[in-house]
């Protein structure tokens, strides 16, 4: 909705899924502890409210911001489109500081970059704070540093020896001898297989997480597909130490 012209939204209780016009479409949406997940982390900016109090439904305020703009609404869009003429006028200069955003290159040249010409903060700059929150990316971060450490870089390996590597038990401190691997294939400490770790290589492959991915070095049905960690710059990558990650 918020990168397509049209979408095919179905009409609750029918069949019917019409096209919709989006463009110039805002959707907003609120939550307590909200966080953003894999592909929405590039689609929005967030804006975190903190009251600091325990109950903030009984805040009391002075003003009522939208009756403010509902009142004076003409004063307002005056002063927006003033902003949007005026950097027009100064000839639209990209701010250095401005990093490319792809799919919302005109929202960047009508609304982003017109406030930060202006001095203010880069409005997608709290992307960078949810795709650090992101459990996807931390899952992915999680699965490559553990493969680095204990598979080796650009070395190849398959999901069996994967999986022998993360099973592999330590009789003396009752608990896997690869702890970090483990955790980072396991579904909530659930016993893994060559299967499913297969299947998480898979759907991890080619995502870049610290300059490093999963690439798939061979696939065939005859035989088991084998995986290496490489780095994504296209670098000959270097096996680390056993404590060292390459992340």
């Amino acid at each position: 909705m918020v990168t397509d012209d049209t979408v095919k939204i179905r009409i609750l209780g029918k069949s019917e899924m019409p096209d919709c016009d989006c463009r110039g479409m805002t959707v907003f949406a609120n939550g307590n502890n909200i966080r953003l997940v894999g592909d929405l982390v590039r689609r929005a900016v967030t804006a975190r409210l903190d009251a600091k109090q325990e109950r903030p439904e009984t805040r009391a305020f002075k003003h009522d911001p939208i009756k403010m703009v509902l009142d004076d609404r003409g004063k307002y869009l005056a002063a927006i489109f003033t902003i949007a003429r005026a950097y027009m006028a100064a000839g639209q200069p990209v701010p250095s500081e401005a990093t490319p955003l792809a799919g919302f290159e005109e929202w960047s040249k009508m609304v982003r970059y017109p406030l930060m010409w202006l001095g203010l903060e880069d409005p997608a700059k709290s992307m960078e704070g949810a795709r650090s929150l992101d459990p996807q990316r931390t899952s992915l971060r999680e699965l490559i540093e553990a493969l680095a450490r204990h598979m080796g870089v650009g070395k190849e390996f398959t999901a069996a020896e994967v999986c022998k590597k993360a099973e592999e038990f330590d009789l003396g401190n009752r608990g896997y001898r690869n702890q970090d691997l483990f955790d980072a294939l396991s579904r909530d400490g659930k016993r893994v297989s060559a299967k499913s770790i297969g299947n998480t290589l898979m759907s991890a492959r080619d995502r870049v997480s610290g300059d490093y991915h999963i690439e798939v070095v061979a696939t065939s049905g005859k035989t088991s597909n084998r995986y290496k960690v490489v780095s994504a710059k296209g670098e000959v990558a270097k096996p680390r130490g056993e404590e060292e990650a390459p992340i």
